[in-house]
């Protein structure tokens, strides 16, 4: 069997199945319009219907609520306390806040681990304009 004629057998089939689903979808319709049992919507239904396009709404004039600092503000000092104090003191800052490895930090706790080596960096340079005295 050639190409055309694979695709005019494909093309007879999906106007087969079309044409079944246009009778069935009309049977079904007939069928529960002369049963009189038309489909009703309840009220809960409604409500629940409404209650996402009013509950959209609003939420397109508020921006969402984002985390004190993105990703990068955190990495960005953690990675500063590792050029500080090395390594191990940066692994163990992570460790600290509950993670293996930076990229396991989830987005709720990049402010606390941000905080923390903020800190640290901010102790080593109050100890570097002490020494300056």
């Amino acid at each position: 069997m050639s190409l055309e004629e694979r695709i005019a057998a494909l093309t007879k089939a999906i106007e087969a199945n079309t044409k079944a689903i246009e009778a069935n979808t009309e049977a079904m319709l007939a069928a529960t319009s002369s049963a009189g049992a038309v489909a009703k919507v309840t009220e809960k239904e409604e409500v629940a219907e409404k209650a996402p396009a009013k509950a959209k709404a609003p939420a397109k004039d508020k921006a969402p609520a984002k985390p004190g600092r993105t990703r990068a503000e955190m990495n960005a000092a953690v990675n500063e306390v590792k050029e500080i104090f090395g390594t191990s003191r940066a692994k163990k800052l992570i460790a600290d806040a509950g993670f293996a490895k930076l990229a396991e930090v989830t987005e709720d706790k990049y402010e606390e681990l941000y905080n923390a080596a903020k800190a640290l960096i901010e102790e080593a340079e109050e100890s570097d304009d002490a020494g300056d005295l």
